[in-house]
């Protein structure tokens, strides 16, 4: 089996990275994955200094004080602190609270455009992923991407038919927090993440497998593309080499008997 395709996570890239984790990062050829927001636009600078020879994507806040007329300003600004003339994917960060289809619109220009290759979506429910889909069809674009929080201690996107609406309208799936943001490793909160974290912990015994890999190799079960905040070398080089990871069709079943318990 193929390995895992990767995004790379930028939240906390703030300063100019080593030079050994740029090579890799290009040598790789992973999705790295910004926004405007994350260090105030520190993050998209530092992405910028890898070239354009990586693919990158990256958001825009919809806020309900902005307007939608001016995301190209602002789309401009993410491509001037990137060091691109055009994006590779743009996204929206979450559903705007209002002039929902003015900013969809305006998204879908941009990729009409020129501005950008691909557009797509992040943090939109099923219900809200299909009126955007309906709102952007009768202008000729197709969101590639939809970034959702999905996780063994979050799994609630598996049960809401996501994943089958998505794969009828080939949107890729971009997983975020699949780590349970801390829940992997922390003290469980609840008897579900208990649960969860005793049934991983009997897959590792049983298999020799790394967390980190169980997780990666069970989303790939569902087509999910995991996003994996990276800051540096050696995080890189664990989380390809979790991506190498498959889990039997056993302990698949095994552990899901837990997450979805």
């Amino acid at each position: 089996m193929n390995p895992t395709r990767l995004v790379i996570g930028t939240n906390r890239w703030r300063h100019s990275l080593p030079s050994a984790l740029k090579e890799r990062l290009l040598q790789e050829q992973c999705w790295v994955d910004t926004a405007e927001v994350y260090g105030l636009g520190r993050s998209e600078l530092t992405v910028g200094e890898l070239g354009a020879g990586i693919p990158v994507a990256t958001k825009i806040m919809p806020w309900w004080w902005r307007s939608p007329k001016n995301l190209p300003r602002y789309s401009e600004q993410c491509r001037r602190r990137l060091r691109r003339d055009m994006l590779d994917l743009l996204l929206l960060h979450f559903p705007a609270r209002r002039a929902s289809g003015g900013w969809l619109q305006a998204l879908a220009a941009e990729a009409f455009e020129g501005r950008a290759t691909a557009v797509g979506l992040s943090e939109y429910t099923l219900p809200q992923l299909r009126e955007a889909v309906r709102v952007l069809h009768p202008e000729g674009i197709q969101p590639r991407v939809v970034q959702i929080e999905v996780s063994p201690w979050q799994p609630n996107a598996l049960r809401s038919g996501m994943i089958p609406f998505c794969n009828a309208h080939n949107i890729e799936i971009w997983g975020f927090r699949v780590l349970g943001g801390g829940a992997l490793f922390g003290q469980p909160r609840n008897a579900h993440q208990a649960g969860v974290q005793k049934a991983l912990a009997g897959v590792c015994a049983r298999t020799g497998m790394s967390p980190v890999s169980v997780v990666i190799a069970w989303l790939r079960f569902y087509g999910i593309v995991p996003m994996l905040g990276v800051r540096s070398l050696t995080h890189l080089e664990q989380a390809l080499n979790a991506r190498e990871a498959d889990l039997p069709p056993q302990e698949r079943q095994a552990f899901e008997a837990a997450v979805f318990a």
